[in-house]
C-alpha cells in the first residue's frame, strides 16, 4: 500500500474476457511493458491508485485559511470510539505483524465492557464546527498538558472504528446514522470512519478532500470478501479469557478548560439543529434492474438519470443544473469530472412522457436517444473531455495570480450553471445496500443511487425547509413505473 503496489485497480470494458483468473495469469507471466500493452488491446485499463496512500493513517488537520492532510505511517493503532470516549487499539506488533483475530475480538469486548455513561463533553463534537473555529479550539486543546499525545494518536490512527449503540432496520434511521449521527461518537476529520451498530450493521463515513468513493469502495469490497471467505470470528463466539487486553488497548484522555467545555456544548446544540434540518428517504425499486435494462439495450445509468429528470420536472415544471460525478482515475492523480445529464434529448423525452397522450413507439425512440447521448457524455468525461474541471482550474489560477476574474466567471449564467440543485452520484457494488450524501446547496437534493442485478436503489437527502424528500421519493417511483411502462409497451 505504501509503495502503490497493491493489486491493481482495473476497469474492464469486457469483463467476461479480461476479469478472469486465466487473463490475469497470462499478464502476470509477461514482461511489464508487454503485459500493459496486452491489457490495453483487450480493453482492460489500469486506474490511478494514488488516493490509496491516504486511505489509512490520515487526518485532515484544521488550519486557518487552508486545512492540511497529515499521514503518519508509523502508527500501529486503530482509534475506537464508544459513547464519545477514545481508545487506542494497537493492531500491529513491533515487528510489523498483525495481532490475531482473537486478540482483536477480545480487545473490542474489553472496550465494550467499559460502563462509563455517555461522555458529558465529547471532544469529537468539535469536528462538526467551522474549520477556522475548530483550528482555534484545537490550538487551545494542544496547549493543555497531555492532550497533544491523545490528539496525535488519533491523527495517526489507521482509521476510526465507531461502536454505536443504535439498533435499527429502518433505512432512514440507519442512513442518517451513517451520514451524520449525533456527533457524540464521531471524529469527522479522519480519512475514514467505520461505523458499527450494536446489531452488527456497518457503514463507512469518509472525509472527501483526500479521495473519492472508488478507493473506499475497493476497501469495503476487499474487507467484505475477506470476512466472507474466512469468517475469522463467528457470531456468538466467546472471547479468549487468557488474553490480557491491556497490552493492546489504551484509553485516551483529554483535559478540558471551561471555555472548551462550553464550546463543545454549543457545538452539540448547533449540530443537532443541523441534523434535524436534514431529511433522508430511500427507495428500493425491484420492477427493473441492471440485467433488465441491459436486455433492453439501454444504459442503466442513463435510465437512473432520466428518472431523476422526470421526477424533478413533474414536481417543479422546469429543468435545473444537474451534476453527476464521473471518475477520471484513468489519468494520473485523476479525481472526478462533472457529467451534466440535462440534454436536449432528455428534455424532449421528459416533456413527451408527461403529455396526456402517449405514443409508446415514439417514446421508446426518444429514450434510446437519451441513453446514447448520456453514455457519450459519461465517456467524454471519463476520458478528460469534460469542461467543468477545466474552467474551475482556470478560475482558481486567476484568483491565485491576483488577476481580475474574466467576465465568464462573474456572469450570472456561470453562477446559475454551477448551482447544482440536483447533485447525484452512483456506487455500483453488490456489497453495499445504500450510499449517499447531503445536498450541496441549500435548495438542492443529494441523490445517491445504486444499480444491481436485483434492484435499483436511491438515497435522497434535502434540507427540510426547502425541499420535500418524501415527495421526491414518491414521484421518483412513479417515474420509474412510467419508464417501465414505455419499455413494456414498445
Amino acid at each position: 500500500l505504501d509503495y502503490n503496489c497493491l493489486q491493481p485497480e482495473v476497469y474492464h470494458l469486457h469483463p467476461n474476457k479480461t476479469n478472469t483468473p486465466f487473463f490475469r495469469n497470462i499478464c502476470s507471466r509477461l514482461p511489464g511493458k508487454l503485459a500493459w500493452l496486452t491489457a490495453f488491446l483487450m480493453k482492460a485499463f489500469p486506474l490511478d491508485m494514488s488516493q490509496y496512500s491516504f486511505l489509512f493513517n490520515t487526518t485532515r488537520i484544521p488550519v486557518m485559511i487552508k486545512d492540511q492532510l497529515n499521514t503518519n505511517r508509523s502508527s500501529k493503532c486503530v482509534i475506537v470510539l464508544r459513547r464519545g470516549y477514545f481508545y487506542s487499539l494497537t493492531v500491529f506488533r513491533k515487528d510489523g505483524s498483525l495481532i490475531s483475530p482473537a486478540e482483536i475480538h477480545a480487545s473490542l469486548e474489553y472496550i465494550l465492557k467499559d460502563n462509563r455513561p455517555v461522555a458529558e463533553n465529547p471532544v469529537g463534537m468539535l469536528t462538526t464546527v467551522g474549520r477556522e473555529q475548530w483550528s482555534l479550539l484545537r490550538s487551545q486543546l494542544l496547549m493543555i498538558d497531555g492532550n497533544e499525545r491523545s490528539l496525535l494518536t488519533i491523527d495517526g490512527g489507521l482509521f476510526v472504528l465507531n461502536l454505536d449503540e443504535l439498533q435499527s432496520v429502518d433505512p432512514e434511521t440507519v442512513g442518517k446514522s451513517f451520514l451524520h449521527g449525533d456527533g457524540i461518537n464521531r471524529w469527522f476529520d479522519k480519512s475514514m470512519q467505520i461505523i458499527v451498530h450494536a446489531d452488527g450493521l456497518a457503514g463507512v463515513n469518509f472525509e472527501h478532500s483526500w479521495g473519492d468513493g472508488v478507493a473506499v469502495l475497493r476497501f469495503m469490497e476487499d474487507v467484505y470478501r475477506d470476512i466472507s471467505l474466512n469468517a475469522w470470528i463467528k457470531p456468538g463466539q466467546p472471547t479468549d479469557a487468557s488474553i490480557d487486553c491491556r497490552e493492546f488497548v489504551e484509553k485516551l484522555e483529554f483535559k478540558l478548560t471551561k471555555p472548551i467545555e462550553e464550546a463543545i456544548k454549543v457545538a452539540g446544540e448547533t449540530y443537532r439543529e443541523w441534523c434535524d434540518s436534514i431529511t433522508l428517504r430511500t427507495l428500493q425499486y425491484q420492477a427493473m434492474n441492471r440485467k433488465y435494462l441491459k436486455e433492453k439495450n439501454l444504459s442503466p445509468d442513463a435510465i437512473m438519470q432520466t428518472a431523476i429528470q422526470i421526477t424533478f420536472y413533474r414536481l417543479h415544471s422546469k429543468f435545473v443544473p444537474t451534476y453527476e460525478s464521473c471518475s477520471t482515475a484513468a489519468f494520473k492523480h485523476g479525481r472526478t469530472e462533472a457529467v451534466r445529464p440535462v440534454t436536449m434529448a432528455s428534455n424532449e423525452f421528459v416533456q413527451a412522457l408527461l403529455r396526456s397522450e402517449r405514443n409508446f413507439a415514439q417514446l421508446r425512440l426518444l429514450l434510446e436517444a437519451c441513453s446514447k447521448q448520456h453514455s457519450l457524455l459519461v465517456k467524454q468525461a471519463a476520458m478528460g473531455k469534460g469542461f467543468d474541471r477545466h474552467l474551475f482550474a482556470m478560475k482558481v489560477l486567476a484568483e491565485r495570480r491576483g488577476d481580475r476574474l474574466p467576465d465568464l466567471f462573474i456572469d450570472d449564467t456561470y453562477r446559475i450553471a454551477n448551482h447544482f440543485i440536483l447533485s447525484t452520484s452512483s456506487l455500483f457494488s453488490d456489497v453495499i445496500l445504500l450510499g449517499g450524501f447531503g445536498p450541496v446547496v441549500h435548495d438542492g437534493y443529494g441523490i445517491g443511487y445504486s444499480i444491481t442485478d436485483e434492484r435499483l436503489g436511491f438515497l435522497i437527502t434535502t434540507y427540510r425547509l426547502k425541499r420535500n424528500a418524501q415527495q421526491f421519493c414518491t414521484s421518483l417511483e412513479q417515474s420509474l413505473n412510467d419508464i417501465r411502462t414505455v419499455l413494456e409497451n414498445s
